[in-house]
């Protein structure tokens, strides 16, 4: 059982391991922007967008809706609010998700010099500030 173990552990060692570099700001701005594309091509029924600018568009959605789902999770946990641990954000229920990729790409480009940092703290950044709690 050891030498299974150790030879794991060893051919383990030999795999190069790639730290996996989380979505910046400037991946999700240009995939936001596909997917404001596709939405217009899906609405005129118009040619859609070649198959890796539609992967982009829906990488983007689904940063943008996770991202969305979770402060509006913090903003109906009461007790982390009540004590007011956290920043949190009043996304009223008839914003769709178009609204909240164009709210994060005007964002982005009020604040280039923050392109660099994670996709998904820029747009807790921007639905933070279109719709502050007023408590």
């Amino acid at each position: 059982m050891k030498f299974v173990f150790m030879a794991t552990a060893v051919f383990a060692c030999t795999i190069p391991c790639h730290a996996i570099r989380p979505t910046s700001g400037n991946d999700l701005v240009p995939q936001c922007k596909a997917a404001l594309d596709l939405e217009t091509a899906l609405q005129n029924d118009s040619a859609l967008p070649p198959p890796q600018a539609q992967r982009d568009a829906y990488h983007c959605m689904g940063i943008i809706e996770g991202v969305s789902e979770t402060l509006d999770h913090w903003t109906s946990s009461t007790e982390v609010v009540a004590q007011k641990q956290i920043r949190h954000a009043c996304i009223p229920a008839e914003v769709t998700l178009e609204q909240e990729i164009k709210i994060f790409l005007k964002y982005a480009d009020a604040h280039p010099e923050l392109l660099h940092i994670a996709g998904t703290n820029l747009v807790i950044g921007a639905l933070l500030d279109a719709f502050p709690c007023r408590t």
